[in-house]
């Protein structure tokens, strides 16, 4: 607030209308310091082991994702939608799927949703 004759006149007022309706005066901002100790358990791994060890170790596929990679090797313009027909997989369960084996490299589509086809990019999945 500042330090006019005015606004000091108002904040007294204003105190004493608080007492008067029998509200109490807010506190001060109170500060608080927290520490916080963090501890790294690494007595798992080894030191010699890389922190992105998981990264590059190959990926198990399911036998389900290694049975829509097959379809897909097999028919490269297959929807979704026939996928589920085929396998009995919910729409849910096949979006999750097809996303995983993108993001892993394993599937890639090749032009537009209507128009485009599936690439299985590696068949080593299949052995």
């Amino acid at each position: 607030m500042k330090n006019t004759k005015g606004s000091s006149i108002e904040y007294r007022s204003n105190i004493a209308k608080r007492k008067k309706h029998g509200l109490q005066e807010q506190p001060e901002l109170m500060q608080v310091k927290l520490t916080l100790h963090i501890q790294n358990n690494v007595a798992s791994a080894s030191s010699n082991d890389p922190i992105n060890d998981p990264i590059n170790d190959p990926i198990n596929l399911t036998e389900r994702q290694k049975l829509i990679l097959q379809m897909f090797s097999d028919d490269k313009n297959l929807s979704r939608e026939r996928l589920c027909e085929k396998t009995g997989l919910s729409d849910a369960t096949a979006k999750r799927e097809i996303a995983f084996l993108k993001k892993a490299g394993y599937l890639e589509r090749v032009g537009s949703l209507k128009t485009g086809h599936w690439i299985v990019v590696s068949n080593h999945f299949l052995l």
